[in-house]
Protein backbone atom coordinates (compact mmCIF):
# COMPACT_ATOMS: atom_id res chain seq x y z
CA UNK A 1 0.00 0.00 0.00
CA UNK A 2 1.12 3.20 -0.71
CA UNK A 3 -0.03 6.72 -0.13
CA UNK A 4 0.71 9.99 -1.16
CA UNK A 5 0.98 13.41 -0.68
CA UNK A 6 0.06 16.31 -3.47
CA UNK A 7 1.45 19.03 -1.54
CA UNK A 8 5.12 16.99 -1.08
CA UNK A 9 7.68 18.26 -3.94
CA UNK A 10 6.94 20.11 -6.78
CA UNK A 11 3.63 20.79 -8.03
CA UNK A 12 5.02 19.87 -11.72
CA UNK A 13 6.18 16.62 -10.90
CA UNK A 14 3.96 13.61 -9.52
CA UNK A 15 3.48 13.26 -6.19
CA UNK A 16 5.84 11.44 -3.48
CA UNK A 17 4.91 8.90 -1.42
CA UNK A 18 5.33 9.05 1.90
CA UNK A 19 4.21 6.15 3.56
CA UNK A 20 5.20 2.54 1.45
CA UNK A 21 3.44 -0.87 3.21
CA UNK A 22 4.59 -3.97 1.53
CA UNK A 23 1.45 -6.22 1.02
CA UNK A 24 2.79 -9.31 -0.79
CA UNK A 25 5.62 -11.09 -0.08
CA UNK A 26 8.17 -10.50 -3.28
CA UNK A 27 8.75 -13.76 -5.76
CA UNK A 28 12.56 -15.11 -5.41
CA UNK A 29 13.58 -16.80 -8.77
CA UNK A 30 16.58 -18.30 -10.31
CA UNK A 31 17.46 -18.66 -13.74
CA UNK A 32 19.59 -17.89 -16.64
CA UNK A 33 20.04 -15.08 -18.65
CA UNK A 34 18.70 -15.99 -22.04
CA UNK A 35 19.88 -12.65 -23.97
CA UNK A 36 21.35 -8.99 -23.12
CA UNK A 37 22.81 -6.36 -25.36
CA UNK A 38 25.41 -4.19 -23.45
CA UNK A 39 25.13 -1.38 -25.05
CA UNK A 40 21.35 -1.24 -24.71
CA UNK A 41 21.89 -2.41 -20.68
CA UNK A 42 19.24 -4.76 -21.25
CA UNK A 43 17.84 -8.56 -22.09
CA UNK A 44 16.01 -11.18 -20.61
CA UNK A 45 16.30 -13.77 -18.28
CA UNK A 46 14.06 -17.26 -18.01
CA UNK A 47 13.14 -17.97 -14.74
CA UNK A 48 13.19 -21.23 -13.54
CA UNK A 49 9.07 -20.46 -13.32
CA UNK A 50 9.74 -20.89 -17.32
CA UNK A 51 8.69 -17.14 -17.03
CA UNK A 52 11.11 -14.66 -19.21
CA UNK A 53 11.63 -11.62 -17.34
CA UNK A 54 13.03 -8.11 -18.70
CA UNK A 55 16.29 -8.00 -17.47
CA UNK A 56 17.86 -4.13 -16.92
CA UNK A 57 21.43 -3.13 -16.29
CA UNK A 58 20.07 -0.50 -13.48
CA UNK A 59 18.35 -3.67 -11.38
CA UNK A 60 21.71 -6.06 -11.33
CA UNK A 61 23.67 -5.74 -7.86
CA UNK A 62 27.76 -5.27 -7.47
CA UNK A 63 28.16 -4.21 -11.24
CA UNK A 64 28.45 -7.86 -12.45
CA UNK A 65 27.78 -8.00 -16.09
CA UNK A 66 24.81 -10.60 -17.22
CA UNK A 67 26.22 -12.20 -20.48
CA UNK A 68 23.92 -14.90 -21.61
CA UNK A 69 24.39 -18.34 -20.26
CA UNK A 70 24.93 -17.46 -16.75
CA UNK A 71 22.95 -18.00 -13.71
CA UNK A 72 21.00 -15.50 -12.13
CA UNK A 73 18.73 -15.01 -8.37
CA UNK A 74 16.17 -12.17 -8.44
CA UNK A 75 12.76 -11.27 -7.12
CA UNK A 76 10.33 -11.41 -10.12
CA UNK A 77 8.46 -7.72 -10.38
CA UNK A 78 6.04 -6.24 -12.63
CA UNK A 79 6.68 -2.76 -14.74
CA UNK A 80 4.27 -1.92 -17.04
CA UNK A 81 2.16 -5.03 -16.69
CA UNK A 82 5.22 -6.97 -18.07
CA UNK A 83 7.30 -9.50 -16.09
CA UNK A 84 10.72 -7.63 -14.62
CA UNK A 85 13.88 -8.89 -12.80
CA UNK A 86 14.71 -6.89 -9.90
CA UNK A 87 17.49 -6.83 -7.71
CA UNK A 88 19.18 -9.08 -10.03
CA UNK A 89 22.66 -11.15 -8.56
CA UNK A 90 24.43 -12.58 -11.05
CA UNK A 91 25.72 -15.89 -9.94
CA UNK A 92 28.33 -17.41 -12.11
Amino acid sequence: MVQFDPSMGNPDRAPRAFRVERIDTPVFVSGMVETFNEERGWGFARGNDGQSYHLHRSEVEDGRLPIAGKRVEFYAGFRKGRPRACYVKVLD
